[in-house]
């Protein structure tokens, strides 16, 4: 991350690369080693608001699988039907699921 800032607004004394994990994200910043205060571009902050309006759901068991039901409104949306497949693939940020239907 460049850095936006070299010194404290309060302090004035040089700030350190930071990053934080918040409910799962990544958030990069810079960090007073003085007064601990944190700095974060709006960038980062609105990585995290993005990720907060979406709707969220807890991983399960099932036997030996890990589940997770998938919301209402993205079944309709991308007209999933039970017996249709997902293909999974691991992407940077997380996991792609892409629905297939069943031929």
């Amino acid at each position: 991350m460049e850095k936006f800032m070299k010194t404290c607004y309060e302090c004035k004394v040089d700030v350190i690369p930071v990053v934080r994990i918040e409910e799962g994200i990544k958030l990069y910043g810079l960090k007073c080693p003085k007064c601990k205060e944190e700095f974060y571009t709006s960038s980062q902050l609105l990585k995290l608001e993005r990720f907060r309006d979406k709707p969220k759901r807890k991983f399960g068991k099932l036997g030996d699988a890990t589940i997770m039901r998938i919301p209402p409104e993205l079944i309709k949306k991308h007209n999933i039907s039970p017996g249709d497949y997902g293909i999974c693939t691991s992407v940077e940020d997380g996991i792609l699921i892409v629905p297939v239907k069943e031929k």
